[in-house]
């Protein structure tokens, strides 16, 4: 594993489907504002970041929250 042998590094990235925006994430843990491990870690919940980064010493639930609405075929061109 990277880090410190005890934990994997890694990024995670919303990506919007037309007619839709990322509005924050939702789920358990932490992140690390910048990519910055050494930092101080924020809870992941509510953040607006677009991508985010954690370490992964255990399971966790992280969801990112879209807003809009969509789009019908033919709407979204």
């Amino acid at each position: 594993m990277g880090g410190n042998g005890n934990y994997e590094q890694v990024s995670v990235t919303a990506y919007a489907l037309p007619g839709y925006t990322f509005s924050h994430w939702e789920g358990d843990g932490e992140h690390y504002p910048g990519g910055n491990y050494n930092g101080t870690p924020q809870p992941v919940k509510e953040c607006t970041a677009g991508t985010i980064y954690i370490k992964m010493d255990s399971s966790k639930t992280i969801v990112p929250v879209f807003e809009g609405h969509g789009c019908c075929e033919g709407e979204c061109e």
